[in-house]
């Protein structure tokens, strides 16, 4: 489907399924109508919240809500708007008619499960770093000014470590200057400046300025869907160091709850028993990383639904109901 473009669905299209990107990089957005009569699709959900047939029938959910409030993110297929859905990877729907009137069957399929890979094969290097240089390149402005969210995590530095292997050196890598022992710019710009490419800190405030609350409150004015990852709240601190107009921002702040790391049954049951112990937060806070009850509170904020991951009793089936 062209970026852009809304598609639209009707009886006579049925039976049909959808599925999600295979790789996450554009998640493919529905708008099923009241009246149960049309499904739109599109990859650009902007495109979707404008269409004269959808925007006068767009209510909060009160599903998305809760799962907002109690873990942080809303699992697909759902979202913060009824009728609103998205799916990502290994999700998929099927829609069908009944009864003149469309129905959404939802299923997810991870297709990457360990235990569905072959053994015998050996992980080529060489082959992913080339992969993962040729779909930044397919993807961003030629002669535009590039720049690389930078952490000490795998999944930033290997994309550096991508462009590197490709030549690239006309890249700058920024990284969050928190100021404390968990400060990861230095090393992040040991990394950066060994590979070649520039690299620069990005402080965080001393105070919260009327500039940096204007910021704040564009910024969650003007993302489509609502984001309660603190984390989140970095990204217009940014923009007032750094000009991103017309310019390649490539994000490598992989999230491994967000962005489809699917919870074992153990970290559901922390979450249940976690707040028992939130007395414990402040001193666990200043801990080490690396130390169990630094890590084990880290866990009470993140752990919950996720990308593809359907929690306990949610159904994944719907009717005109």
């Amino acid at each position: 489907m062209a970026q852009g473009m809304v598609r639209e669905i009707t009886l006579k299209d049925t039976p049909l399924k959808l599925e999600g990107p295979l790789a996450g990089e554009r998640p493919l957005y529905l708008f099923w109508s009241p009246d149960r009569q049309r499904v739109w699709v599109s990859e650009d959900l902007l495109e979707l919240y404008h269409h004269p047939q959808i925007r006068p029938s767009l209510r909060p959910s009160p599903r998305g809500i809760s799962f907002l409030l109690l873990s942080g993110v809303i699992p697909t297929p759902w979202t913060i708007f009824e009728n609103l859905f998205v799916l990502n990877i290994g999700d998929y729907v099927e829609i069908n008619a009944e009864k003149g009137q469309l129905i959404l069957h939802f299923g997810h399929y991870f297709p990457f499960s360990l235990s569905e890979r072959d053994q015998s094969l050996l992980p080529d290097e060489n082959r992913l770093l080339s992969l993962l240089a040729e779909a930044v390149f397919r993807g961003w402005r030629p002669q535009a000014p590039v720049y690389l969210f930078q952490s000490l995590g795998k999944d930033s530095n290997t994309i550096a470590l991508a462009l590197h292997e490709a030549g690239f050196r006309d890249l700058t890598c920024l990284t969050l200057s928190t100021g404390d022992y968990k400060d990861e710019s230095p090393v992040a710009e040991k990394i950066a400046k060994r590979l070649g490419f520039r690299h620069r800190r990005l402080p965080v405030p001393q105070k919260i300025s009327p500039s940096i609350l204007r910021e704040i409150g564009r910024f969650f004015r003007e993302i489509p869907l609502p984001c309660v990852d603190g984390a989140s709240l970095a990204y217009p601190l940014y923009a007032l160091e750094v000009d991103f107009s017309g310019t390649n921002v490539i994000d490598g702040s992989g999230n491994d709850i967000y962005f489809g790391h699917v919870p074992r049954p153990v970290e559901y049951y922390r979450q249940k028993i976690y707040p028992s112990f939130l007395f414990l937060r402040p001193l666990a806070e200043r801990l080490p990383t690396g130390n169990p009850l630094q890590k084990n509170s880290s866990n009470t904020k993140r752990n919950g639904g996720s990308l593809g991951a359907y929690p306990p009793g949610c159904p994944t089936h719907l009717s005109r109901d």
